[in-house]
């Protein structure tokens, strides 16, 4: 995938996810970590943050648990 393609996948306000966006998560024990999306399959978004060293970084959530960063700004239709 190129960084920047939409992914059939929609956060919890239900705007589409895009490879390398940066989304904070909002429910669950990983809450409030901002990562990037780097790959997702289904509804599942893999994202990277140097927290999760075991893995190189890597960890998964499901999509509708996070929210674009700064989608207070994009107008809905």
């Amino acid at each position: 995938m190129r960084p920047g393609s939409s992914i059939n996948a929609r956060d919890k306000s239900g705007h589409t996810l895009a490879i390398d966006q940066m989304v904070k998560i909002l429910e669950g024990p990983n809450k409030g970590i901002v990562a990037p999306i780097r790959h997702y399959d289904n509804h599942y978004i893999f994202l990277w943050h140097k927290q999760f060293v075991q893995s190189n970084g890597i960890f998964v959530e499901q999509s509708r648990n996070v929210i674009i960063m700064g989608s207070e700004f994009v107008k809905k239709n």
